[in-house]
């Protein structure tokens, strides 16, 4: 299950060295797992500088038997590639000793995908706002929704405030 696992799993001491890292463990990082083990996010420079801290103190909890997550990083890969993760770490107490399983989610695409639909609402909106045509949106009980400038100018009003007052 832990070597199949969609998400990449992974194992680390308290100190953040990988014991042991799963097959999409090794998608997210370009590393194959033998280069892992015994590395870090640290010692593979999987992390930029300004997210050194918040690693540390997410570390730090699970030193303290705490679990956390999901946080977001932007790892870099192997191939200098970037990709955003979310991590959930889970402290386990096994063979008399704590060691970490961090579960992380690529979500590159996701983020992606959310900055295109926005992009493409800012647009959307934009060429309404725009539009030489008065344009009005209203629900199937009458209220207005929407109305852009140009159809503010048209019938003489102030605000889309003054169109909402208005059947």
């Amino acid at each position: 299950i832990f070597r199949f696992a969609p998400d990449a799993y992974y194992l680390n001491d308290l100190k953040g060295n990988f014991i042991d890292g799963n097959m999409a463990a090794e998608k997210t990082t370009g590393y194959k797992r033998e280069e892992l083990i015994g590395g870090s996010f640290l010692k593979l420079n999987m992390l930029s500088l300004d997210q050194l801290p918040k690693a540390a103190k997410l570390l730090a909890k699970n030193a303290l038997g705490m679990a956390t997550g999901p946080d977001e990083f932007i790892l870099k890969q192997k191939a200098s590639d970037k990709v955003h993760d979310e991590i959930s770490t889970h402290p386990v107490k096994f063979e008399n000793k704590t060691i970490v399983l961090g579960i992380a989610r690529d979500i590159t695409e996701r983020l992606r995908a959310e900055e295109a639909r926005r992009q493409a609402e800012e647009n959307f909106r934009r060429s309404m706002d725009e539009s030489p045509l008065g344009i009005r949106i209203v629900s199937a009980e009458g209220k207005t929704l929407y109305a852009n400038r140009t159809i503010l100018d048209i019938y003489g009003y102030d605000s889309i405030e003054e169109v909402k007052t208005t059947p």
